[in-house]
């Protein structure tokens, strides 16, 4: 087994820590452009919630996708209760306009 010397060890330290030091800044941001780029968003999420409709206004989209989402779940329920009560009365099955529906709330479709 070849031996590696410690030099070399010490230098392969020394550049993980500057790759792990330059991943860290690119991901926190730090250092005036990371700090700048925070402060914009700040600004920028600020002035979104000032131009926000009442909050009774802005509930409708959360609403809507949680109403679509139980439906979603409703429609994957259903083979199984089909296939454990074979004769149970359920209604149609709507899972292609559920599916659009939700789909185009995501910003998913077409």
């Amino acid at each position: 087994m070849a031996m590696i010397p410690a030099s070399l060890l010490k230098l392969g330290a020394c550049a993980g820590e500057k790759i792990l030091a330059l991943l860290r800044g690119l991901i926190c941001g730090d250092g005036e452009d990371g700090m700048a780029l925070r402060r914009e968003q700040a600004r920028l999420n600020a002035a979104e919630i000032e131009g926000a409709p009442q909050s009774r206004l802005r509930l409708w989209r959360s609403f809507l996708g949680w109403v679509l989402s139980a439906a979603f779940a409703w429609e994957m329920l259903r083979p199984v209760i089909l296939w454990c009560a074979p004769g149970a009365d359920l209604p149609p099955s709507m899972l292609r306009d559920v599916t659009a529906m939700l789909s185009g709330l995501l910003g998913l479709g077409g």
